[in-house]
């Protein structure tokens, strides 16, 4: 229980240090917090986009390289519409809400987005929401 208010005092301060809007959106059953920068929720054309942040409830490794990370931090881009959904960035840190080392960081062209259909009941869903619709937190797991 420490843990995850240490996690969540963390995701606060670090707020207040770079004038984003973290805001949760789900948190998983394996403790993990899924949260979107209210700030950052834009359109691209046909496209809304938003960044999103992981915090993970323990350590995860990159799977092409043997680094650890706690948290990360995506940017998405959303067809509302088609309730589909493609990353064109994503960045690894080694500690939770973004701090830390980065670790890795992956950036694809957003000519070569591959939008994937979002599937009902999941943390995808949760996301398309939140910025298609607005933020409203869930208790899914």
């Amino acid at each position: 229980m420490s843990k995850l208010l240490a996690a969540f005092i963390t995701m606060a301060l670090s707020n207040l240090a770079f004038g984003s809007n973290w805001v949760l959106v789900e948190m998983s059953a394996d403790k993990d917090f899924h949260s979107i920068d209210q700030e950052s929720i834009a359109s691209s054309g046909k496209y809304k986009k938003a960044w999103f942040r992981t915090d993970y409830g323990s350590m995860q490794t990159l799977k092409y390289q043997p680094k650890n990370y706690l948290s990360s931090k995506s940017l998405w881009y959303f067809n509302c519409q088609e309730r589909t959904m493609a990353a064109t960035q994503q960045l690894f840190y080694s500690g939770q809400a973004g701090n830390g080392e980065l670790v890795d960081s992956y950036t694809y062209p957003i000519q070569s987005m591959q939008f994937s259909e979002v599937a009902p009941d999941t943390i995808g869903e949760s996301m398309l929401n939140a910025v298609c619709r607005g933020i409203k937190r869930s208790s899914k797991s």
